[in-house]
């Protein structure tokens, strides 16, 4: 339990996959990025959303302190982030 936990906590990918969500290629180069800033620029319904709301996640549970903002224009958008933001599975 502990080296998974462990793993998890060094790997967002693998935090994303073990909520239930599989990143896409793409996705696992996003959520292990080490940039600063980063500019999503794709096409709808691709899971950008998803990917965000599982680096949130990621970075509320695994680095206290961290303040985490999620930000959009769009009400619509901004009534789905909650939704994409994942939930470990039990135990962690």
């Amino acid at each position: 339990m502990i080296s998974r936990d462990l793993a998890a906590a060094l790997d967002p990918a693998l935090f994303m996959a073990e909520a239930g969500y599989p990143p896409d290629p793409w996705q696992a180069t996003f959520l292990r990025s080490t940039s600063p800033r980063t500019l999503l620029l794709s096409s709808r319904q691709l899971g950008k959303s998803t990917v965000t709301g599982a680096l949130a996640s990621h970075a509320a549970i695994y680095l206290p302190g961290s303040l985490i903002l999620l930000l959009t224009i769009a009400t619509a958008i901004a009534r789905a982030i909650p939704q994409g933001v994942c939930v470990p599975p039990r135990g962690y």
